[in-house]
């Protein structure tokens, strides 16, 4: 698949899981913001395996942006 096919499958499950979940589009994070463990950057981060900061490889803050701005 290509990097749009992917984004744009990306961005169809975020509807989805939204829609379900009835998630605000304001609640979705990338890899590297959870892995702050930081709740002023994400308030509802839990990890109960590791407790502490990690490092997560992210695809980057621009693909979250591409997949976020396909949303109303």
């Amino acid at each position: 698949a290509t990097k749009k096919e992917t984004l744009d499958t990306c961005r169809k499950l975020v509807k989805h899981l939204m829609a379900v979940y009835a998630i605000d589009k304001s609640h979705i994070y990338g890899h590297e913001d959870v892995a702050t463990m930081d709740r002023k950057v994400v308030p509802e981060v839990l990890d109960f395996v590791r407790g502490a900061p990690y490092h997560k490889i992210d695809p980057g803050k621009q693909n979250m942006k591409t997949i976020l701005d396909g949303i109303e």
